[in-house]
């Protein structure tokens, strides 16, 4: 089954995202830090979506990340742990996302955030960008079936992933953030 999260990202993304094929690596976050992100969740105005789940998040005494997605569908609720982890780079935050907890070999959606007084902001990727790197032959990947309405799977490790959206500033669509606001 999907998770919750990987659906909540392509309605919120549109009818398709950027995934990867590996996680990136886990940071330790100061437990100030963690404390900025523990908690139960919901995102802003989502009562107009078609999502309306609650995340709870927390982390577990070796500092790894966990999160748990409770929703009602189908005339009850369900709950869901989804695998993520979180990555500190200098002052941002990238956290990825197993598409299909069930499956090991399924992508993971990535995004960066940044905790504010409002909330946690995230930012999708921007396909486009990362589309005209994977073009111009700077990341591996391509689009499922060829066609450019599809996601964007990039095949390139984690690790080279994560140190390009580092240093280049144009890979996340920071026009469209999405908030979560503490419950």
């Amino acid at each position: 089954m999907k998770t919750l999260l990987g659906i909540a990202c392509l309605l919120l993304a549109g009818c398709s995202a950027v995934v990867m094929t590996q996680p990136f690596p886990n940071s330790r976050l100061s437990g100030e830090e963690q404390d900025k992100l523990t908690g139960s969740w919901r995102i802003a105005g989502e009562e107009e979506e078609a999502f309306t789940g609650i995340y709870h998040v927390a982390f577990n005494s070796n500092g790894v990340p966990q999160l748990a997605v409770v929703d009602f569908e189908d005339d009850e609720f369900k709950l869901i742990k989804v695998p993520i982890t979180v990555n500190q780079q200098n002052d941002k935050y990238y956290v990825s996302v197993q598409e299909d907890e069930a499956d090991t070999n399924s992508p993971y959606f990535f995004m960066e955030f940044k905790p504010t007084s409002q909330g946690v902001v995230l930012w999708l990727p921007d396909k486009d960008a990362l589309g005209g790197m994977v073009e111009a032959g700077i990341l591996e990947g391509g689009y499922k079936d060829g066609k450019k309405k599809n996601n964007l799977r990039l095949t390139s490790p984690a690790t080279n992933i994560l140190e390009l959206i580092t240093t280049e500033y144009e890979v996340f669509d920071y026009k469209e953030p999405i908030l979560m606001q503490r419950l």
